[in-house]
């Protein structure tokens, strides 16, 4: 069996493609992030905004370049 880059997996966890659904769980992330500049992210934006740019951007890189950030859950919670 061939394992997609989207569809890895280790022991312990899963890695998957984002998904919009995925937004509100990256709004913590952009939280007093004082490293937001880095990313090339507007720190004056709502963690709101930012999570669901930063989703959108990834979903983007999957489709131009067909790779981006994925998102890891555990196995036993799905987490």
């Amino acid at each position: 069996m061939t394992m997609s880059y989207f569809q890895q997996e280790s022991e312990r966890l899963l890695f998957r493609k984002l998904h919009l659904e995925d937004i509100p769980s990256w709004e913590a992330f952009f939280m007093n992030n004082d490293r937001l500049p880095f990313l090339g992210l507007d720190p004056g934006k709502s963690p709101k905004v930012l999570a669901q740019e930063w989703v959108e951007k990834q979903l983007g890189r999957y489709e131009e370049f067909g790779f981006g950030h994925l998102a890891v859950e555990l196995k036993t919670t799905g987490i």
